[in-house]
């Protein structure tokens, strides 16, 4: 396992992919905390340029840095995500390394569980630094910043991309082609944003929920009841995830 999990951080470290994530959380987090900031004034110029005067817009607050943060991380983040977590659970199928790999008593548990410890590690120090980012920032340009209510909505968040980590590693582990899995995880991100919307019964509990959950979260217009079952639902929707993609990986010809 130890081996496994140094081959796989030197595959982050000697490729450009870890600096993309650091970089992108970096570039987002100052993002949103200056659009959310500038946004009404920037909006006022664009409408005198145009000839219409006399529209004024409020003045934002900390919600609207709150929004524009995760909406940008939603978007953005969350899709290069995929496309970097598909490529690192398919490199070794495209470039014909499973024979090399499993001539050497390696498990295939442990090599699934590799995979996702490191690719969940890194997206995690990612999301976490531009955190520390955006608090930094927002509480320069509003003066405010809620630590506690922020730091339990993106814990929130990250389990949502834990929870879309899982299921992009399921289809790319049973597919043979790097660009079947991206875009089937892309398909299935944007399925997600989109039941978004479905509000009633037990759906409102389910992961795809936890988008919403982060916003509910900081804006108090959530209970812990609700909180809590949801969290609970992905767990199971996790584990489920974890046990179909390691049988599926276990069925998987090597070549």
């Amino acid at each position: 396992m130890k081996t496994l999990l140094k081959y796989d951080i030197q595959y982050f470290l000697k490729t450009p992919r870890l600096i993309i994530f650091l970089v992108l959380a970096f570039f987002l987090s100052a993002l949103s905390a200056f659009t959310a900031r500038y946004m009404n004034v920037i909006l006022e110029y664009a409408m005198r340029q145009e000839g219409i005067e006399g529209i004024t817009f409020p003045e934002p607050t900390t919600m609207d840095a709150y929004m524009q943060f995760f909406g940008n991380y939603q978007q953005i983040f969350v899709l290069v995500m995929v496309f970097i977590a598909v490529g690192m659970f398919t490199s070794d199928k495209t470039k014909n390394h499973y024979p090399f790999i499993f001539t050497h008593s390696i498990h295939r548990d442990h090599y699934v569980f590799s995979k996702l410890i490191v690719v969940s590690s890194i997206v995690a120090i990612s999301v976490l630094l531009g955190a520390l980012v955006f608090g930094l920032y927002t509480f320069l340009l509003f003066g405010s910043f809620d630590v506690v209510m922020f730091a339990a909505a993106v814990l929130v968040f990250m389990l949502f991309l834990l929870f879309l980590i899982v299921t992009v590693a399921m289809v790319s582990f049973s597919l043979k082609h790097y660009i079947g899995s991206v875009t089937i995880g892309v398909v299935l991100l944007f399925l997600l944003n989109g039941l978004t919307v479905v509000q009633y019964g037990v759906f409102v509990y389910f992961p795809h929920h936890l988008l919403n959950l982060s916003i509910h979260i900081l804006e108090g217009s959530t209970d812990m009841t609700t909180i809590l079952i949801t969290l609970g639902v992905t767990m199971v929707f996790l584990l489920v995830l974890l046990v179909a993609t390691i049988y599926l990986f276990r069925k998987k010809p090597l070549m």
